[in-house]
């Protein structure tokens, strides 16, 4: 008789209704005391200091499973006890409330035990001197406290006693990270307290150790490097950083502004680099700009690329004149003969009048600049059609712009002390045709530019707003505009190769592809409903340009020498992150996407707006409670 009416009462539900309350208030109950002895095993810890490691790994092991319990409950409310909702559905919603109120009191829980084993792992790593390893531990207990402290779930003395752990850890670090700086960082002064001097210039060292300590991290980095890692995860290194730019500025770069002899000298050992001075001598009271300039540029080089753990070793570097003489050249590109010739022509014409009579002189002298002016008002009128279809042509325009202002820059200068009196009284320059010529050769190169793009745009503008792409003509016509928008950007890459210059050839690829890349997105963005099979196949669309799209960045014919600007593509095409991450949300769960938005702080939301991606699900998720969820963390 009994069995029989246990089976009508299971049947009917109430006894598993029983069952779950009473489970859930078991599970209450254990909560509560773990957490109780949770807390005085913290308070025990970081107030009274008493040893405390086994019991905190059976507490450990308990919450462990308490979890897996309220996982399995949860899992059975929404499941097996469905069907009887609407039977008994107030005393199953407080059921299932007291169990959210357990998870949360649970999780508290467990970012006490994150807490506390971030410091015991931080104690490791600060005495086997990993510093960015305990200063990335420090970070993540700093994170664990402030969320323990936002939940005010906890005794407010435990959390104080939390924190004073926390800060005297930090000054612990802090300290350790001083000592380490002292020694990697070493000034050396001479004994006269003239440092202004030519003499105590020349005695004033700045030593950067780099020896590599053997229980640093697996991968080998510079001391300096982790030593500097290590206070930007502390937030502290721009005061240390300031301090040190403040002696550097005293001691090493106002003494070579100031004093024309002086030059630097960086010796470059397998443990150290050392910076002193060496005095050349020189009839000059100031020295000029340029050399200042290049003074310090070269200081300045060899402390990035020490601190960032790129230094040669075994080297030597002597800062002369001859080692900057090419510093203000012109990059690499190609230009026209007749250009060259041009320019030659120039040279020859004030060459010859320094050797002529003054009236000559200054015919000579403006003849020069009329051929400039006639050059510029000429050329883009009579070679107009050309450089708007041509890109070629376009860009060696261009490239003759660039070169003929570099010229003028300092063609004048080069004459002056040479040419006849009467063009002595600072008329002897070609500096206000500089402008002109770069406009002219800047404008040139974006109306082509704009003229690629608008080819860009109406190629995309076939593929149908890639709207029902389970339509094999539809995904044909998108396919087709696809390749179509490829072809052309390999084919500028190709015209353009060996033309322009690296940067510009860069910069300008970029900023095709990236126009591209953003109407694909807009297009795919603003489509109301995607399906499966849709969804798939705009995912293979946008990974065909995502594997191709790094060939058309060839600025160099040697194809070896290309591949670290294809590796370079997020940094010239501004919206490629955000196409990656169009193309997870193609083929990702609603979970997934979730995980990349992470409350607003995820990679999903550095490439989106949160009205962007709710659209986005919208179009890609059926209207289910799990949509509804998901939608409700997007904000």
């Amino acid at each position: 008789m009994a069995s029989f009416v246990t089976e009508v009462l299971a049947h009917s539900g109430r006894l598993e209704k029983e069952d779950l309350g009473t489970r859930i208030s078991r599970l209450t109950r254990q909560v509560e005391e773990i957490k109780g002895e949770v807390c005085s095993m913290i308070s025990k810890k970081y107030s009274e200091f008493l040893p405390s490691m086994q019991s905190a790994q059976d507490l450990v092991t308990q919450v462990d499973k308490l979890s897996d319990d309220i996982d399995q409950l949860k899992s059975r409310i929404e499941s097996e006890v469905r069907r009887d909702l609407h039977v008994s559905t107030a005393e199953f919603t407080e059921l299932k409330q007291q169990l959210e109120r357990d998870s949360v009191v649970l999780s508290l829980l467990k970012q006490l035990q994150e807490f506390s084993t971030a410091i015991e792992e931080y104690n490791c790593a600060l005495a086997e001197k990993k510093y960015v390893t305990a200063a990335q531990r420090l970070e993540e207990a700093q994170k664990c406290l402030k969320l323990l402290k936002s939940r005010r779930c906890f005794d407010l003395k435990m959390l104080k006693s939390l924190s004073m752990e926390l800060t005297i850890q930090k000054q612990n670090i802090l300290y350790h990270l001083g000592e380490e700086w002292q020694k990697l960082i070493v000034w050396k002064f001479p004994p006269s307290k003239d440092t202004n001097s030519l003499e105590s210039c020349l005695q004033t060292e700045l030593h950067l150790c780099s020896e590599q300590s053997h229980k640093e991290e697996k991968t080998p980095v510079p001391p300096i490097s982790s030593v500097f890692l290590a206070f930007s995860i502390l937030g502290e290194l721009h005061t240390k950083l300031k301090s040190f730019g403040k002696m550097l500025l005293k001691y090493i770069l106002r003494p070579l502004a100031s004093c024309p002899s002086l030059y630097a000298v960086i010796e470059s050992q397998p443990n150290i680099v050392i910076f002193r001075f060496e005095s050349v001598m020189t009839d000059l009271e100031h020295p000029s700009p340029s050399e200042v300039f290049a003074k310090i540029r070269l200081v300045l080089e060899v402390l990035q690329k020490h601190l960032l753990g790129m230094c040669p070793q075994g080297s030597v570097f002597i800062f002369w004149k001859s080692k900057y003489q090419h510093s203000f050249s012109l990059p690499t590109c190609r230009i026209s003969e007749s250009v060259k010739k041009l320019m030659e022509l120039a040279y020859q014409t004030l060459l010859e009048a320094t050797t002529s009579s003054d009236q000559c002189a200054v015919q000579l002298f403006y003849s020069v600049r009329n051929i400039f002016h006639l050059f510029h008002d000429v050329v883009p009128t009579y070679h107009k059609e050309n450089l708007q279809k041509l890109p070629q042509l376009a860009a060696i325009h261009h490239n003759n712009c660039m070169f003929l202002a570099h010229h003028l820059l300092t063609l004048g200068h080069q004459f002056a002390s040479r040419l006849a009196p009467i063009l002595c009284d600072g008329t002897t320059t070609f500096v206000d045709l500089v402008p002109g010529f770069r406009r002219l050769g800047t404008e040139c190169f974006l109306a082509q530019m704009r003229a690629q793009k608008g080819e860009l745009l109406e190629r995309l503008s076939s593929a149908r707003n890639f709207l029902n792409m389970d339509d094999e003509e539809n995904y044909s016509a998108a396919s087709k505009a696809i390749r179509q928008v490829l072809h052309q950007l390999k084919r500028l890459g190709i015209v353009w190769q060996d033309v322009l210059p690296v940067n510009i050839y860069c910069k300008a690829m970029g900023t095709l592809l990236n126009t591209a890349i953003s109407e694909i997105i807009g297009r795919i963005t603003a489509l109301e409903d995607i399906s499966t099979e849709d969804g798939d196949r705009l995912y293979s669309l946008c990974k065909t340009v995502m594997d191709e799209g790094p060939q058309v960045f060839a600025p160099l014919s040697e194809e070896s020498k290309n591949k670290k600007y294809q590796e370079e593509v997020p940094v010239f095409v501004p919206k490629w992150m955000s196409f990656k991450e169009l193309m997870m949300m193609l083929q990702a769960s609603l979970q997934e996407i979730g995980d990349r938005w992470a409350d607003g702080k995820g990679p999903l939301a550095a490439a989106f707006s949160s009205s962007e991606v709710k659209a986005l699900i919208r179009s890609l998720f059926q209207n289910t409670e799990r949509r509804a969820a998901a939608l409700a963390k997007i904000k």
